[in-house]
């Protein structure tokens, strides 16, 4: 049993690693599209316009788009 869990161990630390790189960058990308959207939604609010699809400061594409995207939150 040690032998299996010698042998299983090296790739178990490249998966978490992975998990958390992985994790990291999906986490950068939401910050940077609602950022995108805020900065969008400003500028819309400056032109005196609600931009082409209504979108919400907070929902990059409005309602259509978040269809399906799980809001794991995590």
């Amino acid at each position: 049993m040690v032998d299996f869990l010698l042998a299983v161990l090296p790739s178990a630390g490249v998966l978490f690693i992975f998990w958390i790189g992985m994790r990291a960058l999906v986490g950068a990308d939401r910050r940077e599209r609602l950022a995108q959207a805020r900065i969008e939604a400003a500028e819309d609010a400056a032109r005196g316009s609600a931009g082409p699809t209504g979108a919400a400061p907070g929902r990059p594409g409005g309602p259509d788009r978040s269809a399906g995207t799980g809001g794991s939150g995590a």
